[in-house]
Parts: C-alpha cells; structure tokens; sequence
C-alpha cells in the first residue's frame, strides 16, 4: 500500500459526505430499488396520467367548442325575438290601421244613409208634384178658377 487510506485527499487530507447527503444518497438507492421492484406500477401510473391529460385537454376543447355554439344559437334566438317582435308591432299597426278604415267606413255609411234617405224623399216629392200637376193640374186649375 502506498500508505494512503481510501479516504484521504492529494494532500492527506480526509474527505467524507455529510449526514445529509448519505441519508439523500441512501434514499435514491432505496428508491432505485423501490422502482426496479414495482416499475409496472409506476408504469401503468404513467400511463394513468398521459390519459388523465388528454381526456383534461379533450374535455377543454369540446366545453369550448360547446360554449361557442351556445353563444352563437343565444345570439341567433335574440335575433329571431327581436325580429317577431317588429313583425308583431307591424301586425298591430296594420290591425289598427284596418279598425281605422272600418271605423271610417261605417261613419261613412251612417251619414250617408240619412243624406240618401232625404235626397229620395226629396226628389219624391219633387217627382209626385210634376206628376200630379201634370195630371191634375187641369182638374185643379178648373176647379179653382172663378165662376
């Protein structure tokens, strides 16, 4: 032996590892053993969270996807409500509009009715005065004039 022990530096000089690195360095070769021992386990976790984070992701993208078609559907059927409600406005003005001309119409027809019914008397009397002297017209002058 060249009278250096194992643990002795270029200078003679003894180097050890701290208490914390043996208990570190300790703990990987248990756990290096723990993984040699149970790896399928550790290999199906794996597998168990590259699935976790797809199905994650695919369930974002379809909850997006899903809240964009609701959003554009809701946008859709506000349109469509405003859109039967002016048509609605419109069919009441129309509606009030045809009252308005019924209305007028049957003032029409009741002052009218009256003036037509006083024109025919009217142009009665008038007919039965140019018939009646025209026949009795004679008679009456006849009768009338002096003896």
């Amino acid at each position: 032996m060249s009278g250096k022990s194992p643990n002795r530096g270029a200078r003679g000089m003894l180097w050890a590892l701290s208490s914390p690195i043996r208990v570190t360095m300790s703990f990987l070769v248990t756990l290096k053993g723990f993984i040699k021992a149970y790896w399928h386990w550790f290999l199906v976790v794996g597998f168990a969270l590259v699935w976790w984070v797809i199905h994650v992701l695919r369930v974002e993208t379809l909850v997006r996807r899903r809240t964009a078609e609701l959003t554009r559907e809701i946008r859709e059927r506000a349109k469509a409500e405003a859109e039967a409600e002016h048509h609605r406005q419109e069919r009441n003005q129309f509606s009030r509009l045809g009252l308005l001309g019924e209305m007028a119409s049957n003032i029409a027809h009741e002052l009218n009715q009256p003036l037509a019914a006083i024109s025919n008397y009217a142009e009665g009397m008038t007919t039965t005065s140019v018939t009646s002297s025209a026949f009795l017209g004679p008679a009456l002058s006849q009768s009338h004039a002096p003896p």
